[in-house]
C-alpha cells in the first residue's frame, strides 16, 4: 500500500503528520475555547467536561460496536488500576489547565508543556531506573536551573508549570505501561470520573448556584464542545503516532506549548518581560537541546539491532 509505514517506522505517512500537526494545533489554540468559558468555574466547567465525554464516548462505542473490545480491557485488575490513577492525574492537569486560562496564566501554562518533556525523562530515571545520556542529563540540569531563576524572579515557586509538566508526565508514563488503545484507556480515564461528577453537576443544578443558565445558550453551547474538543484530537494524535516515528511526533508536540505561548503573549497581553525572558530562555534552550538529541538518537543506528 502506497505511504502506508514500515514495520521498521522508516516511512513517514503524510497523513500521519498531518493528524499530528493538527491535534497538536487544536492543543496550542484550545485557551481561546477554554476563555469563553471563563464565567463557569473551573472545578464546574472540568466536571461538564468530563460528563459531555462520557456521553460522546458511550455513542462512539454504540455506534462503533466496540463494547465487547472496552469491557475486554475494563476486566483486567491491572486496567482497572492503571486507569484509576490516571483517572487522577488527567482530572488535575485539567483542573489546573482550565483554572490556569481563566487567570489569565496561558504562558505559564505554556511552559509545563515545554517542560513535560524534561519531566517525563526525569521519571524515566527515578522510578524505571533508566539511564540518562549525557545531553538529556544537561537538558534536565538547565532545565532545573531555569526553574530556579523564574522562582527567585517572580518570588514563588512556578507551581502552575510544574504541576502541568509533572501531573502530565505521570499520566505519560502510566499510560506507556497500559496495555491498551488510547480511544479505552480515555475511556476507562472518564467512566470513573464521570458518576461522581455527574451527581454533583445534578445536585448543584437543582440547587441555588446551577452551573448551566438555559438563557445562555452560547455557554451550554460551549460546555458541550468539551467532548469534542476532549476526544477528537486525542484519537487524531493516537492514531498519528502509529503512523509516524516517534522522533518526528516529538518534534511537533512542541507546536502545543509554542502557541499557547504565543496565544498567552499576543492575544493576551499578558506580562512577559525582565527576568521571565531568560528564564524562559534556558529553559527553551534546554529543550531545543533535548530536542535535537533525541532526534539525532533515534537516526543512529543501534549496533545490536540485527533486523534486515
Amino acid at each position: 500500500m502506497v505511504g502506508a509505514p514500515k514495520a521498521d517506522g522508516q516511512s513517514i505517512s503524510g497523513l500521519g503528520i498531518g493528524l499530528a500537526i493538527a491535534a497538536t494545533t487544536w492543543w496550542g489554540l484550545s485557551p481561546i475555547f477554554w476563555k469563553q468559558l471563563s464565567s463557569v468555574a473551573a472545578f464546574d466547567a472540568v466536571a461538564h467536561r468530563v460528563v459531555w465525554s462520557a456521553a460522546l464516548l458511550t455513542l462512539v462505542h454504540t455506534f462503533r460496536h466496540r463494547w465487547p473490545e472496552f469491557l475486554a480491557v475494563a476486566r483486567s485488575p491491572r486496567n482497572l488500576l492503571v486507569g484509576a490513577v490516571a483517572s487522577i492525574m488527567l482530572f488535575s492537569n485539567w483542573m489546573i489547565f482550565v483554572w490556569a486560562v481563566g487567570e489569565g496564566r496561558v504562558i505559564e501554562s505554556a511552559l509545563g508543556y515545554f517542560l513535560n518533556p524534561l519531566v517525563t525523562v526525569l521519571l524515566g530515571r527515578v522510578v524505571f531506573a533508566e539511564r540518562l545520556r549525557p545531553m538529556q542529563l544537561v537538558s534536565v540540569v538547565l532545565a532545573a536551573v531555569g526553574v530556579v531563576w523564574l522562582t527567585i524572579d517572580l518570588g514563588t515557586l512556578p507551581w502552575v508549570a510544574l504541576t502541568l509538566g509533572g501531573t502530565f508526565g505521570i499520566y505519560g508514563a502510566l499510560r506507556k505501561s497500559a496495555a491498551f488503545e488510547a480511544l479505552d484507556g480515555l475511556s476507562l480515564e472518564v467512566g470513573f470520573l464521570a458518576l461522581p461528577f455527574f451527581g454533583y453537576l445534578l445536585v448543584k443544578q437543582l440547587g441555588d448556584t446551577p452551573t448551566v443558565d438555559f438563557g445562555e445558550p452560547k455557554i451550554l453551547l460551549f460546555l458541550a464542545l468539551t467532548s469534542v474538543v476532549t476526544t477528537v484530537p486525542l484519537v487524531a494524535f493516537a492514531r498519528a503516532v502509529r503512523m509516524v516515528p516517534l522522533s518526528l511526533v516529538g518534534i511537533i508536540q512542541y507546536l502545543n506549548p509554542t502557541l499557547q505561548f504565543l496565544v498567552g503573549v499576543v492575544l493576551y497581553n499578558e506580562v512577559f518581560e525582565g527576568g521571565q525572558v531568560l528564564g524562559y530562555s534556558i529553559i527553551w534552550v534546554a529543550v531545543a537541546l533535548f530536542a535535537a538529541e533525541s532526534f539525532a538518537n533515534s537516526r543512529t543506528p543501534n549496533p545490536r539491532d540485527t533486523r534486515v
